[in-house]
């Protein structure tokens, strides 16, 4: 899972949000691991499989830790900021 701060607002995020989606899915195929790209609200953004929304609970007491990736429930959680302009 992958986590990150989307400085963008309105249409620029619905095009972010199909490059998120197309570059998982390329990593997917690739890697034969799902993804799935969560915002700091909780918001899941891209995923490559349906039971991302099940995750949301565990965004906010992960983005809140001091950790920049731990394990939670037996996935591996990744945070990152990414800043478009």
């Amino acid at each position: 899972m992958v986590w990150y701060e989307n400085v963008w607002k309105g249409e620029k995020d619905m095009i972010s949000n199909q490059v998120l989606q197309s570059t998982i899915e390329g990593l997917k195929e690739i890697s034969r691991i799902d993804f799935c790209v969560i915002d700091l609200e909780g918001n899941v953004l891209a995923a490559t499989f349906p039971e991302s929304e099940e995750y949301r609970s565990s965004v906010v007491p992960f983005v809140d830790s001091p950790a920049d990736s731990q394990v939670v429930q037996g996935h591996q959680f990744s945070k990152y900021t990414m800043s478009f302009r």
